[in-house]
């Protein structure tokens, strides 16, 4: 076992570097033990906010990222030459990509990091959930030949060791957002500014935050949202979508078409942490049909429960935070009745709600904050540097 350097050099190389990451980032550029770098294109068209290297208090590198279509296959396949030319220097003594198959430099790193000795950290969700998919296959061949892998929950970790995968390359980081500049923001009763003309009424708002595309399946929350407002008979309850996409004008003929329009407010796109804070204080519950990511990660942070599909295959792993009765509520998938029911249920047992909140608060408290997810990798990152 050689000596671990007083500052061995580690760079994350990736094809975005999200505003949500900053936090983490920040944590790690202060490490004592290792300096830390991020690598990634200065605009990315992700659909989310990508940082700026001068706003940033870590070192955040602009990289070239080369883009490859695939017409037949509707796929994108991108290579970023940085990372090749980062091992082949031996610029850094651990290199860490995303656990992404459509990222070509991943090939040539699993090779060029051996021959060069530069340890190697794959980073991502993995997919257990498709365990007998080709690509999938690929992905734990890949995860094998890498020094360390690190995951986002648990559950990930757990089942790639039981397939064969060496424990002690399994890592968690539990993944989160900027959880200390929220926390910060509540503490502080910091808020921003929301337009009057939305008329808001505090526990009387259901809210969706994310990008407005089919595949959430937020139809079927207008169609439930028409039936709840029938039951409740409560022209003070909106619906709020924060966040913009290719689906906001069928979304709103749908609104008009089931004439609950008045009650369906499409905020757009927000950033601003304290201008979400402003709504959050006043969200009742939130829903997410499907494709349930990060986002139950800041619902969370806020004490807020949450209602999700019960199909998880159509869920990132983040949605395992959401347990039904204890920290939100699942209905059957694609069941407009049933997610009618679940809406209603929260918005009239404030027990429940209150008991949800406070349980979805202590999930974040206690592991889905940015601290544990910076000492996850620093874990990660410390062993191999150590080998």
């Amino acid at each position: 076992m050689r000596k671990l350097n007083i500052k061995s050099k580690v760079a994350y190389f990736s094809l975005y570097c999200p505003k949500y990451r900053e936090g983490v980032f920040s944590i790690l550029a202060k490490n004592e033990q290792f300096e830390f770098f991020v690598y990634s294109a200065e605009n990315f068209d992700g659909g989310f906010q990508i940082s700026n290297k001068n706003e940033v208090d870590f070192n955040l590198i602009y990289t070239n990222v080369k883009i490859f279509k695939i017409p037949i296959l509707k796929k994108k396949l991108f290579f970023i030459p940085d990372v090749i030319k980062s091992i082949i220097k031996k610029d850094y003594s651990v290199i860490i990509l995303p656990n992404r198959m459509t990222e070509l430099h991943i090939w040539l790193a699993l090779i060029l990091c051996k021959l060069f000795s530069v340890r190697l950290i794959l980073w991502g969700h993995g997919n257990f959930r498709k365990k007998n998919s080709f690509v999938e296959k690929i992905r734990t061949f890949i995860m094998r030949v890498s020094d360390a892998n690190i995951f986002y929950i648990e559950e990930t970790a757990e089942y790639y060791s039981k397939i064969g995968l060496p424990s002690h390359k399994l890592f968690v980081a539990y993944n989160s957002i900027d959880t200390n500049k929220i926390n910060y923001i509540t503490e502080n009763k910091i808020s921003g500014i929301v337009d009057d003309k939305y008329e808001l009424k505090k526990d009387k708002i259901i809210l969706f935050i994310g990008r407005l595309v089919e595949r959430k399946r937020l139809d079927i929350l207008l169609y439930a949202f028409s039936e709840f407002l029938k039951l409740k008979k409560d022209k003070d309850w909106k619906l709020v979508f924060i966040g913009d996409g290719p689906e906001i004008s069928n979304l709103k003929i749908l609104s008009n078409q089931l004439k609950i329009i008045t009650n369906v407010v499409f905020v757009g796109t927000v950033t601003d942490e304290e201008i979400i804070a402003s709504f959050m204080q006043k969200v009742a519950f939130g829903v997410i049909p499907s494709v349930a990511g990060l986002m139950v990660n800041h619902f969370f942070s806020y004490g807020i429960p949450l209602i999700i599909g019960d199909n998880f295959e159509t869920h990132p792993p983040e949605a395992n935070l959401v347990i039904d009765g204890k920290t939100g509520l699942y209905f059957k998938d694609n069941n407009v009745n049933d997610l009618v029911i679940k809406m209603y249920l929260l918005s009239s047992d404030e027990n429940l709600r209150q008991q949800l909140a406070v349980n979805a608060k202590k999930i974040i408290d206690r592991k889905y904050n940015v601290n544990k997810m910076a000492e996850g990798i620093s874990s990660a990152i410390l062993q191999i540097i150590n080998i």
